[in-house]
């Protein structure tokens, strides 16, 4: 008979990790207490810094002028398609922040009537 040793490592599934399986593995994310809590990364490989995502949210790095959880986005006041991201330019920036700033005068309207 082969001697067993007890290590108090619990078999985990592939998408878990630690000596309770209580934690999502590397490049997944989410909260393993849940049976279908460990979700991957999947960050873009076009507008992600790396595949390595926030093990709670699951956002991931995203590089400069790109949005979105998995990175897979133009970043707002940008244009075009990954990997083409491209500044609108000064007409949209002048836009939004006037739009900003009447978007905040209007809040506090709102909040001098309450």
């Amino acid at each position: 008979m082969e001697d067993i040793k007890i290590s108090g490592q619990c078999e985990c599934k592939a998408d878990r990790s630690g000596r309770k399986c209580d934690q999502c593995k590397k490049f997944y994310y989410g909260d393993p207490r849940k049976p279908d809590g460990c979700m991957p990364c999947d960050c873009d490989s076009y507008g992600s810094l790396g595949a390595l995502c926030d093990p709670i949210t699951g956002q991931c790095p995203c590089s400069r002028s790109v949005a979105g959880r998995r990175c897979d986005k133009c970043d707002r006041g940008t244009r075009g398609r990954l990997p083409h991201c491209e500044p609108c330019g000064q007409c949209w920036t002048d836009w939004d922040t006037a739009l900003n700033k009447v978007s905040g005068e209007a809040w506090l309207l709102d909040e001098a009537s309450l």
